[in-house]
C-alpha cells in the first residue's frame, strides 16, 4: 500500500492507495498518537508527501524509520502540468498537487479553488500550463487579524453551520459577515474574470471550508480530494519507486 500526506497548516491530513496509486476510502487526520496509529498493522512500502505547512522532511524521516520510502515532490520531478511561474521556488506544493489533480481530472482550462487557512484561486490553461492566481487570506485569519490589530473589536470565531449575509446586526455578526462575505465574493470575482475570457473554463473547489466559501458559484464542482488526487498522479509519474533518502 502507499501512503499520501498533505501537510497542511491547520492539520496534517493522510490517505491511502493502492500499488497503482489508486486512492482507497480509509484516510483521517493524524492525531496525537502520531504515525504509528495510522501504519498500524497496514503493508506500508512508499509515502508521498505535499506541504504547504511545517516541515516535510521531519514526517519524512517519521516514515522512513517505519521503513517506508517516502519523499516530498519538488518542481523539478515530472509533474503533468507545466509551471509557468516567475518565482516557482516559492509555488506551494499544495497549490501545484491541486492543480495537477484537477489537469488529471478534465483535461482542458480549469480554475481550482482551495479554501482552507488561507485560499488560493490558480488557473490551468486548455494546454495544461499552470498560469498562476491568487492568494487571500482566509476568513478566520482575518478575524484574528481584526481582534489583534484595533483596540476594541472582540476575538470572533467563525459557526461553519451559519449562513453569513452582508447585514450583521451587532458587532460580532458585522465581522463574521464581513470576512465571510469578503472571502465568498472575492472569490466569484476571480472566477468572474475567468469566465470573461471562457465561459466554458471548468470550476473546481476543494480545502476544508471549500463549501463553506464557493457553494454559491454556478456550475463549481465540489471535490474533497482534488489534492490527494493530484500527489497520486505525480507519484505515477515517477519512473522507478521512491527511494530512501
Amino acid at each position: 500500500m502507499k501512503l499520501l500526506v498533505d501537510i497542511g497548516n491547520t492539520d496534517i491530513k493522510w490517505r491511502l492507495a493502492n500499488e497503482e496509486w489508486s486512492l482507497l476510502d480509509e484516510g483521517g487526520v493524524l492525531g496525537t498518537d502520531g504515525w504509528e496509529s495510522v501504519l498500524h498493522g497496514k503493508q506500508m512500502d512508499e509515502a508521498i508527501v505535499c506541504a504547504s505547512g511545517g516541515d516535510p522532511e521531519y514526517h519524512c524521516e517519521i516514515l522512513r524509520e517505519h521503513s517506508v520510502m517516502a519523499r516530498s515532490f519538488n518542481m523539478d520531478d515530472t509533474l503533468p502540468i507545466a509551471i509557468d511561474y516567475e518565482t516557482p521556488q516559492t509555488l506551494g506544493q499544495d497549490r501545484v498537487a491541486a492543480a495537477c489533480g484537477a489537469w488529471g481530472m478534465q483535461k482542458d482550462a480549469c480554475v481550482v479553488i482551495d479554501a482552507g487557512t488561507c485560499t488560493t484561486v490558480d488557473y490551468i490553461d486548455a494546454h495544461g500550463v499552470f498560469r498562476g492566481g491568487a492568494i487571500l487570506p482566509g476568513a478566520e485569519m482575518q478575524l484574528l487579524s481584526l481582534y489583534q490589530n484595533t483596540a476594541r473589536l472582540p476575538h470572533v470565531e467563525l459557526d461553519y453551520t451559519e449562513k453569513n449575509n452582508p447585514l450583521g446586526h451587532s458587532t460580532r455578526e458585522a465581522m463574521k459577515c464581513g470576512v465571510v462575505c469578503g472571502v465568498r465574493y472575492a472569490v466569484q470575482g476571480i472566477v468572474q474574470h475567468y469566465r470573461k475570457a471562457d465561459a466554458q473554463v471548468r470550476i473546481l473547489y476543494t480545502g476544508g471550508v471549500g463549501e463553506y466559501v464557493c457553494s454559491e458559484i454556478d456550475g463549481a464542482k465540489y471535490e474533497p480530494d482534488l489534492l490527494f488526487k493530484g500527489l497520486a498522479t505525480i507519484a505515477q509519474m515517477y519512473d522507478k519507486p521512491l527511494a530512501k533518502q
